[in-house]
């Protein structure tokens, strides 16, 4: 016997199953259901389709045609063959607009990252060079931190970070 479909974990207590069922030769589950084969078949010719330049709205014709030629899905895509098509075009138009949505997430992130490092290393350099400057106060007027920092009118707020750099 051929397990085609392997039990995962869940936090619930019903077990899930979930196979595999991208065109593939040979591959258990579809050689042992015709539907699923077919079906699978029919989205991999729009791949193939699309991989070949073709716009997804022809793609997604051109399968169709394909597979009715050829016995796949027939009787199904002579009745509904255009649910199917803008059925599939819309699903397509929906991923990939999820895809953009992603990728321009990521690129928002990334943004706010660099202006978020370049504020901190701004903040940084800024309670480096006051710190370097209270140094120097203090050799040439022999003073406290705290004086210094006096004189140098430090804003409250940075005392602290500039005091852990003396």
């Amino acid at each position: 016997m051929v397990t085609i479909c392997k039990p995962t974990k869940t936090r619930s207590r019903f077990p899930a199953c979930s196979a595999n069922i991208t065109y593939q030769k040979h591959r258990a589950i579809l050689d042992r259901c015709r539907p699923l084969w077919d079906y699978s078949f029919f989205i991999h010719q729009i791949d193939e389709n699309k991989k070949s330049g073709l716009p997804l709205l022809e793609a997604i014709r051109k399968a169709v045609r394909f597979c009715m030629e050829h016995d796949i899905m027939k009787e199904f895509l002579e009745a509904h063959w255009e649910e199917v098509i803008q059925m599939l075009a819309l699903q397509w138009d929906a991923e990939e607009e999820k895809k953009v949505l992603q990728e321009e997430s990521r690129a928002e992130g990334k943004a706010e990252g660099k202006a978020e490092g370049k504020a901190e290393g701004k903040a940084e350099g800024e309670a480096e060079g006051r710190a370097a400057s209270a140094r120097s106060l203090m050799e040439t007027l022999h003073c406290t931190k705290e004086k210094a920092m006096e004189l140098l009118k430090v804003p409250a707020e940075l005392q602290p970070k500039i005091l852990a750099l003396l």
